[in-house]
């Protein structure tokens, strides 16, 4: 024993993070490895939505999980992350970075990137994280709004998003508070 509570996951490199199970957070703080060979345990704090929770494996099944990324996991029937895999921007399964362009002030809303299709927020189905990229921090108050227009045209990209590239429930919706997610034209 190393003397460290844990929970034990396998990184499986996978094209696809979309599943209905899948739970999303926000990696908050540095990723830090303590003891040496079998022993070795990968430890780290992630924002769920509303609260900053402890995260610890074996090093033998973390991936490269770094301060900032966004994460997806999945938890077996013992209660045990099992999978996880790390959002990638702009990769089809993994994640988009996109500008919204509308949103009704409830739970549709449509992105710059993607103009002919409407996506929907579901309380049961959708996750939503606010976060502070600029700060590294999650933020449990947040608004969807609509991108900053930039001058010679375009919207300033302001989430990250996991669906169906043609409409429908979003899995998850990562807003920065700052509504500005890289000064990336959408």
């Amino acid at each position: 024993s190393n003397n460290y509570p844990f929970v034990s996951f396998a990184y499986v490199e996978s094209a696809q993070l979309v599943t209905s199970d899948v739970a999303y957070g926000y990696v908050v703080s540095d990723v830090e490895t303590a003891g040496t060979g079998d022993d070795a345990v990968v430890t780290f704090t992630m924002w769920n939505g509303t609260a900053n929770v402890p995260m610890a494996t074996e090093a033998g099944y973390a991936p490269t999980v770094a301060k900032g990324d966004i994460i997806g996991y999945t938890v077996n029937g013992a209660g045990e992350i099992d999978d996880l895999d790390v959002a990638t921007a702009n990769k089809a399964a993994t994640g988009r970075v996109d500008a919204v362009a509308t949103f009704d002030g409830e739970d549709t809303l449509t992105f710059a990137g993607y103009p002919d299709y409407t996506y929907t927020i579901d309380d049961e189905d959708t996750t939503v994280l606010f976060i502070d990229r600029t700060n590294g921090v999650g933020e449990a108050d947040g608004s969807i709004i609509a991108a900053d227009e930039i001058d010679l045209g375009g919207l300033y990209t302001n989430i990250l998003f996991i669906g169906n590239w043609d409409g429908g429930v979003l899995k998850l919706l990562v807003v920065d508070v700052d509504n500005d997610w890289a000064d990336a034209q959408a």
